[in-house]
């Protein structure tokens, strides 16, 4: 008699792979972009916020959460940072 080993996936393991999969690739994708924002981009050389550099998260904030108010920070960021 033999004993065969017998591999048991439910469904949770079979979708569990490409989720994970996705994320992964995500998380690789916003690191590499942040490192070519912060180091390579040709504006890089340029003061001001890192998150700025990185992201429009600071913009939408002003946009939207802040009715409208990005164009007054980006005022104070001219004061702050030079230009």
């Amino acid at each position: 008699m033999t004993v065969g080993l017998v591999l048991v996936l439910n469904a949770t393991t079979l979708t569990a792979w490409p989720l994970r999969l996705v994320g992964l690739c995500g998380i690789i994708l916003l690191s590499l972009r942040s490192v070519y924002g912060l180091y390579f981009h040709p504006l890089s050389h340029i003061p001001g916020p890192r998150l700025a550099a990185i992201s429009h998260v600071s913009e939408f904030y002003h946009d939207v959460i802040r009715n409208g108010m990005y164009l007054w920070e980006v005022e104070k960021m001219h004061e702050t940072y030079g230009q």
